[in-house]
């Protein structure tokens, strides 16, 4: 606390040891200012001769804005110096990890194969694209809320896999040495992983269980509950059957879906679509053919602006934005 009323108050000394003891850039700009605007009143009383202490005083009137009192701890209000505003702290935090989200996203290596999460997609040229790893178009990276999305899904598997595992099911998710059970297949440019089996449990199931799962917010995990995995997210019933077949567990699959916004949980028995299975298959084989042979697979759109290329609501069923539509139609490899 200084008090500017007190006409005695040494401020020579006061700013060299405010100087002294200056750690936040804050603190250093604020006496690197307070100092030069002393200096320069003091100079415009040089004529009058030496500047006495209440000229000094009197001067920092003027500085710090004629206020009688100035309590430098707390909310003073001033912007000495004219240090840039703090951000709010809400945005700065929130920048700051999707900053860091971006960028490990982008430092990660593309996939080199198939994978069976996105094989259930109308179009074969998009799996092509994805297979290849090109480059999305510009814009089209995930954004740093879908990069938080996916994360958090990745999360409630281990979030649901514990319920399960209090409730007296026998669940595996991964093999001795610590990675997750799977597959592969076409030297390893066909393979996925999948979430879990259930050995035995408390609930009369036809053992063992594949088991996925997944986080939906409320509109989609609505949808799921209303119509079923199948009809409602046919992708991801793509994925199951595939599973199925490759981990030879024909059984009905156990799917949940988690409401990541109320944290509902919905369990439904998957039988074993052994066509669509095979239909996936092939489409797999097709499309590593294909990128081997240099050869690009047909679109399953007949203008850009489809909503399979732009994304949107069509015959019923939600297609999200195709990451590659500029490349694709601009005729670019």
């Amino acid at each position: 606390m200084i008090d500017l009323n007190d006409e005695t108050a040494p401020w020579t000394g006061l700013l060299a040891a405010a100087t002294a003891n200056a750690i936040t850039d804050f603190e250093v700009e604020f006496c690197e200012s307070l100092r030069q605007k002393l200096e320069k009143f003091g100079a415009r009383a040089a004529d009058r001769g030496p500047a006495s202490q209440a000229d000094l005083h009197r001067a920092g009137w003027r500085v710090l804005g004629a206020r009688p009192m100035i309590d430098l701890n707390h909310g003073s209000g001033f912007n000495y110096g004219q240090a840039a505003p703090r951000p709010p702290i809400a945005a700065a935090v929130s920048s700051a990890i999707d900053t860091a989200l971006v960028a490990r996203n982008r430092s990660e290596r593309p996939r080199t194969y198939v994978s069976s999460s996105g094989l259930g997609r109308d179009c074969l040229r998009q799996i092509q694209y994805d297979f290849g790893g090109l480059p999305r178009d510009e814009g089209q990276e995930f954004a740093p809320k879908t990069l938080r999305i996916f994360e958090a899904g990745h999360r409630t598997e281990d979030i649901v896999a514990g319920w399960f595992r209090i409730a007296g099911f026998d669940l595996r998710t991964e093999r001795l040495d610590g990675r997750q059970f799977g597959f592969e297949a076409m030297a390893g440019r066909f393979k996925s992983h999948i979430d879990g089996c259930l050995v035995s449990g408390p609930v009369a199931m036809d053992y063992p269980v594949l088991w996925e799962n997944k986080a939906l917010g409320a509109s989609s995990w609505k949808d799921v509950v209303k119509r079923g995995v199948s009809l409602a997210r046919p992708v991801y019933a793509a994925q199951i059957a595939l599973y199925q077949a490759y981990m030879d567990l024909p059984n009905p699959a156990l799917f949940t879906a988690l409401n990541r916004d109320t944290m509902e949980l919905h369990s439904e028995l998957v039988p074993f679509d052994a066509r669509l299975a095979q239909e996936m298959s092939d489409r797999a084989v097709t499309v590593v053919q294909a990128s081997e042979a240099g050869e690009w697979l047909p679109r399953a759109a007949t203008e850009p602006t489809a909503m399979l290329c732009r994304g949107g609501m069509a015959a019923g069923k939600w297609h999200a934005p195709c990451p590659w539509a500029s490349r694709c139609w601009e005729g670019r490899p």
